[in-house]
């Protein structure tokens, strides 16, 4: 009888774990066009009129906050955390602004006549705002900046234009770390991708099927997709050769790709829609359909949730089941923490636990300093078996910890992350 009743419990919570799509209101109707997600409660928000929506609810209510300058449409953000966010707007100036206070005071930190700033993003783990921006060719080379201490600097970053090539809104990646280990992507309408590491500088790889590269996204770092303008590209070397990949569904640019929190899975944004794959791209399903077309989707940086915007002022977000998979109902006897496998891994692992009755659990990542690197689960669970993902991408190689705690219960794990 009592398996039973752990049994329907355990359905009961399967059931309220399922990932869904749903509806936030930003009380806006004109466009939007870029969004980034810090983590699964603080998001930011840029569009037309030069509107900057922020929420630090993970959407509950979204808030209009200073406007950088209502004169601009502003087409890329990049949020740091709740109070530091950097913005770009262009018309024939480009401008960038920045916030430490949630948006309540922006200032210009940056401006350039021509040369339309098509990304910013943060390509440092250990330095939070260090940010790099690439824009559309101004005499003749990119316009590619890294704000280091004495300012915005393009040293090392040089980058010749090829014939009268220009890029695209939010096609920009890069998978984060000490400089010695990030890798940088971003899109052109060119029938090219530019990767940039430190050791070989900028590289053009050509994108055969696709002459333009609209999104682009790496969930591994040999594997990344690109968004082009009737399909979606594929390479599983890092960017060396890129294929079209077959069976896409929909019609029209894609213009927002993120990937999931299981290995294979991928969300793009085509049109009106939003689709889901969990192989990688072999088969796919609608998740999502509304009115007006997606411009941007993105992924929590630290979370597990996504969110995606449109051209009417629409915001979907994603409720992922925050990673957890329940693998078993039975009732174990102790509670128990495993270790994680693979171990050592690149970038993915899997860390199970056990509980013998219902517990608040906490099971938090720390780096080698004592530091909290990420929380992997927040919440109550039922009695039962559980597994958990960790996408360590945007994280540098090293010694990480992993520690589960309950209400009578605390152990802690080592493991190791080589890139």
């Amino acid at each position: 009888m009592k398996k039973i009743i752990y049994t329907l419990m355990f359905l009961a919570f399967v059931s309220m774990a399922n990932a869904q799509w749903s509806e936030q209101t930003s009380g806006l109707t004109t466009t939007l066009y870029s969004v980034s997600a810090v983590d699964n409660d603080v998001v930011w928000i840029c569009g037309a009129g030069g509107k900057v929506l922020r929420t630090i609810n993970g959407g509950t209510n979204w808030n209009l906050t200073v406007s950088p300058n209502s004169s601009l449409d502003l087409y890329n953000i990049w949020g740091v955390d709740a109070n530091i966010a950097y913005v770009t707007g262009s018309s024939s100036t480009t401008y960038v602004y920045r916030t430490a206070n949630g948006g309540g005071s922006w200032t210009q930190i940056f401006s350039q006549v021509g040369g339309f700033i098509n990304a910013i993003h943060g390509v440092s783990l250990n330095e939070p705002e260090q940010m790099i921006m690439y824009g559309d060719p101004v005499g003749g080379r990119w316009s590619i900046w890294i704000n280091n201490p004495g300012g915005w600097d393009s040293t090392g970053f040089y980058l010749p234009q090829t014939g009268t090539e220009t890029g695209y809104n939010n096609a920009m990646f890069a998978i984060r770390g000490p400089q010695s280990n990030t890798k940088i992507w971003f899109g052109t309408n060119n029938t090219r991708i530019y990767k940039w590491t430190l050791s070989t500088g900028w590289i053009s790889q050509p994108t055969p099927g696709q002459v333009n590269s609209l999104a682009i996204v790496f969930p591994e770092e040999m594997i990344g997709f690109g968004g082009g303008s009737t399909g979606l590209l594929h390479t599983s070397n890092g960017g060396s050769i890129w294929s079209d990949l077959p069976g896409i569904p929909g019609s029209g640019s894609i213009n927002g790709l993120a990937y999931g929190n299981s290995i294979g899975e991928l969300f793009l944004s085509r049109g009106t829609s939003i689709y889901r794959t969990t192989s990688f791209g072999v088969n796919w399903a609608v998740e999502t359909t509304q009115t007006g077309t997606y411009t941007h989707l993105q992924k929590a940086r630290t979370g597990y949730n996504l969110w995606a915007i449109r051209n009417n002022g629409g915001i979907s977000k994603y409720t992922a089941p925050i990673g957890i998979k329940s693998i078993s109902s039975e009732v174990p006897q102790s509670f128990s923490l495993s270790q994680n496998y693979p171990n050592p891994f690149n970038p993915k692992t899997i860390i199970n636990f056990q509980l013998p009755m219902s517990n608040f659990v906490k099971l938090i990542v720390y780096d080698m300093m004592g530091r909290e690197v990420t929380t992997l689960v927040n919440e109550k669970l039922n009695p039962g078996t559980y597994e958990v993902d960790w996408n360590a991408i945007n994280y540098p190689s090293g010694v990480y910890f992993y520690k589960l705690q309950t209400e009578s219960f605390s152990e802690t794990k080592k493991m190791v992350l080589v890139k």
